[in-house]
Parts: C-alpha cells; sequence; structure tokens
C-alpha cells in the first residue's frame, strides 16, 4: 500500500497545478494500486479535462454505476475549478443498458430506471456532475437529455434543499463534500464529507487526515503519511487557518484576523448558520467551523470584496458560469469530453469490479 501511494505522490507532483488529474482510468490502476479515474461533467468557463484519481478502497462508495457515491475535491486546483460543487446525479451511459438479469456482455452496463419527459423509462447511471449555485442548475450541455431529465426531477429545489450551507452558500457541502442520495434511485439527498471534515454540511474540520490528493485546502496532502502540509501564509488541520505573520495569508486577497476564535469566526451552529460575522464582499471564514482551535497561532481570513472561502481563494460568482460552448444544446450527450470521461470509467467499473454490480 505504501509503494502505492508514493506512485500516486508522483502522480501528483507530475500534475502539480491539478493534484490528483488523471488521463484516464489507466493512468490511475498502473500507477497507484486501489485508486480509480473519476470525471466530473461540468459547462462552467474555464473549467476543462475535470478527472481525478480517488481512492476505491474506502469504506466509501465513489459516485459510479448503479452506486451513489463521493466526487474529486478540487479546493487546491486552480482558481477556476474551487467553485466546481460536485453532487452524484443521474446522467445517459453512453454505452447500452444491460436488461435486469442478462449476462455482462462487452459495451453493455448495469443502469437504473427512470421516467423521462415523456412518461417513458429510460436507463440512467450515476456521475459527477458540477453545479452552479447562481444558475440553479446542474451543468450539462444546456436543453440536452440530461439537462432536461434534471430539470425535471427538479435537483436544483432537492440540492438547495439538503446541501447548501447557510453561511457558505456559493458552493455545495461548503465545498468539502459530496450532495450525494441516501441510497440507490433516492431523491433524498445529504452532504457526505471528504475525510477530515464532518458536520451536516462539512462544515467542520474534524482532522488532519486526507486521502484526496486536492483537498487541503491550501495546501499538499501527502500520501504517505495521509496528512495535508500546508503551504505558505496557511497553518491548521487541513490548512484551514491563516498565518497572521505571512505575507501570503489570505491568497493575497484578504487579512489574516488573528484576535477571534475560530469557534465565533467560523460559527459553531450545527447547521452551519453564521455567528454574525459574515457579510457579503467581507467574509471572516464564513461557514467554515473547526471542533476547537487545533492551532492556537492560526488565524481567520476576512476577505475582500468579490472572494470567499477560508483563504479568499474562489471568486464569488456574480454572473453566469456557464461556457459559451453549453449555450448551443444538442441531444448528443456524447459530444461533451468529460462526459465520455466518466462513462469509460463506469464501463470499466461496471464490467470487472463485482462491488459495482447488483
Amino acid at each position: 500500500m505504501r509503494i502505492a501511494l508514493f506512485v500516486c505522490l508522483a502522480l501528483t507532483s507530475a500534475h502539480g497545478k491539478k493534484p490528483g488529474y488523471c488521463k484516464n482510468e489507466k493512468s490511475c490502476q498502473s500507477q497507484a494500486k486501489g485508486y480509480t479515474c473519476v470525471s466530473v461533467q461540468t459547462s462552467r468557463t474555464g473549467a476543462t479535462d475535470v478527472k481525478q484519481c480517488l481512492p476505491n478502497q474506502d469504506a466509501t462508495e465513489i459516485c459510479a454505476g448503479v452506486r451513489p457515491g463521493v466526487c474529486p475535491s478540487l479546493s487546491t486546483w486552480p482558481t477556476a475549478y474551487k467553485s466546481i460543487s460536485c453532487v452524484c446525479a443521474f446522467i445517459y451511459p453512453t454505452a447500452k443498458c444491460k436488461k435486469p438479469g442478462t449476462p455482462n456482455k462487452a459495451g453493455y452496463v448495469n443502469c437504473l430506471y427512470v421516467k423521462d419527459l415523456n412518461g417513458e423509462e429510460v436507463g440512467v447511471i450515476y456521475g459527477c456532475v458540477d453545479y452552479s449555485v447562481y444558475d440553479k442548475r446542474l451543468l450539462f450541455k444546456e436543453r440536452s437529455s440530461a439537462d432536461k431529465l434534471a430539470q425535471m426531477l427538479d435537483y436544483p429545489s432537492v440540492i438547495s434543499d439538503n446541501c447548501i450551507n447557510p453561511s457558505a452558500p456559493d458552493v455545495v457541502c461548503s465545498a468539502r463534500g459530496t450532495c450525494v442520495p441516501s441510497g440507490q434511485s433516492s431523491m433524498d439527498y445529504r452532504c457526505v464529507c471528504t475525510v477530515g471534515y464532518k458536520g451536516r454540511f462539512c462544515q467542520k474540520i474534524d482532522s488532519n487526515k486526507c486521502i484526496n490528493a486536492g483537498q487541503c485546502a491550501a495546501g499538499t496532502c501527502n500520501l504517505r503519511s495521509q496528512q495535508c502540509e500546508c503551504n505558505e501564509g496557511t497553518t491548521g488541520n487541513q490548512c484551514a487557518y491563516c498565518d497572521p505573520s505571512s505575507s501570503k495569508a489570505c491568497g493575497g486577497h484578504g487579512t489574516c484576523l488573528n484576535n477571534v476564535t475560530s469557534q465565533d469566526a467560523l460559527g459553531g451552529a450545527e447547521d452551519g448558520s453564521s455567528s454574525g460575522f459574515g457579510s457579503a464582499g467581507g467574509d471572516v471564514g464564513r461557514g467554515l467551523v473547526s471542533v476547537g482551535q487545533e492551532d492556537e497561532t492560526g488565524g481567520v481570513c476576512k476577505c475582500e470584496s468579490g472572494f470567499t472561502g477560508a483563504q479568499c481563494d474562489r471568486k464569488v460568482e456574480k454572473k453566469s458560469v456557464i461556457s459559451d460552448d453549453s449555450m448551443a444544446g444538442s441531444d448528443d450527450e456524447s459530444s461533451g469530453a468529460a462526459f465520455v470521461s466518466v462513462s469509460t470509467v463506469f464501463t470499466f467499473l461496471l464490467l470487472l469490479t463485482p462491488l459495482i454490480m447488483v
């Protein structure tokens, strides 16, 4: 296992700008045992080729095939990717759906079935999809079959009611987890937190443990030790606090305050509600709660207008995030590169991995 983690660490270094990035399924399997390549479908401006190696041997399922589960964590990726909000949602497979009770066959996958706009049953699988809080929609290509199905199932209301932290309303699950159905085919959703976080909206820092190369807020996940290692300007568990003595604190987009306690500044309520410090354009670690003050020398960031997040590293969405390429609309689901990547991974997993089989 140590060898596998070491190799995956090398993979992370090779793609330093996108920690944990994978070109395809083979690049994870050949370089890191127990990791699999998972894609996120998005039409967000500036976000392309969103794929990441995730551990496939943890107690938490990965969002794939007929099983709901977790998606990539992108908090250490470039700015254009930091606001990606992962939801495990129904997508159309590019492969054909295998009929229940029939033998496995190359090019076919196990599917779930839902009724479409015409009242006809259609085969779907689970996949990771970006959600725009500003646009109130899953970021499929506009007017595609998947987009129409998502609107019919009222995903925006489901996500808003169950996975949006009222103190960090610009992202899903405080950007620290995945919005996941409570069971197969269920439309009852909840936040499933990335390792190291807890709480209804994943707003609480639980430990410094990490298993995802992209999860440590402003640091690096050492996959050998499974601990976050902080960059200059940050400190504490998950590198969620700022260093008041550093000129690089808060990413150059805020002020590091060390005269307020983490529980006060970050909001101590279980439901993620603010304690009164946060305000639009002047957030103080809005909605991001720790369990106690693990690093007493660390502070919290007060962000300048236009930025938010524990390290002021996310831009506040003030207009649609949808790229122009998505506006044309198409019923050809295979036209999206990210979608092809997802379905390719799922085809491999569903045919070769017993844990994903029904």
